[in-house]
Formats: C-alpha cells, structure tokens, sequence
C-alpha cells in the first residue's frame, strides 16, 4: 500500500490530519493535498443537454450541462423562449421616431448609429 492509499484510508476511518501525520510521519500539508486530489477525483457522470455526450462532473464544482460551447450555443438559440425578457424596455427614437426596444439599463435616445448620426450631426452639413 502507497502513503498516498494510506493516508486516503486513514481519513476516511476519521482521523484528523494531525493524527494522520504524527502516524504517517508526513507533513500535514502533504496530507491535506492527498485528500485533496483524492476527493477531487471521486466524479459523477452527466449527459449534455444538446448532444447527450457523457460530461465528466467534478465534486465541488458547478456541475455543467453542456460539453462544449458549440453546444451550449445551438441548445440556447433553440430554446431562447427560455431567456428572461423582464430587462427588455420599450424606447421611442429621438431622430425617426420609431419604437425600439433594448436591454440596454440607461436611457436610450436613438434605434441606431445611423439615427445618432443624423440626428447629431445632420444639420451641420
């Protein structure tokens, strides 16, 4: 049996690190870091969302739904009825008048670039 199996075997019994160390003879730094890694690697298996590829989950992190980005991308453009729309404001523009909305959190006073252009600068010509 390695230090590491031991030290792995003896905190799972419930001794504590300095218990470990003063039996082991190892640093209790050392220890920590073997049950550390050995915790780490103790993972559950998940599904993507899109795909259904297996995705690794490992204990103490966020847990993640999608393998890859390129899946994350194409699941979110399918469902995006699922995307809150209480941060939409409706906004009249100052130049052409039509109604936009944004998600924008200040005061939006033009729909475009080309409606701030005229409207700032159309007259100076």
């Amino acid at each position: 049996m390695t230090s590491n199996e031991k030290v792995i075997q003896l905190k799972k019994s419930g001794m504590s690190y300095r218990a470990i160390s003063e039996k082991t003879g190892l640093p209790v730094g050392t220890i920590k870091s073997i049950w550390s890694r050995a915790n780490k690697l103790e993972t559950e298996v998940s599904k993507c969302k899109e795909c259904g590829a297996e995705i690794i989950i490992i204990k103490g992190k966020k847990p993640r739904q999608f393998c890859s980005d390129k899946c994350r991308m194409k699941w979110w453009n399918a469902h995006r009825f699922l995307v809150s729309n209480k941060s939409k404001r409706h906004y009249t523009c100052k130049y052409c008048g039509k109604e936009f909305t944004s998600k924008d959190y200040k005061e939006r006073k033009y729909c475009s670039h080309q409606c701030y252009i005229e409207g700032r600068y159309g007259d100076e010509n």
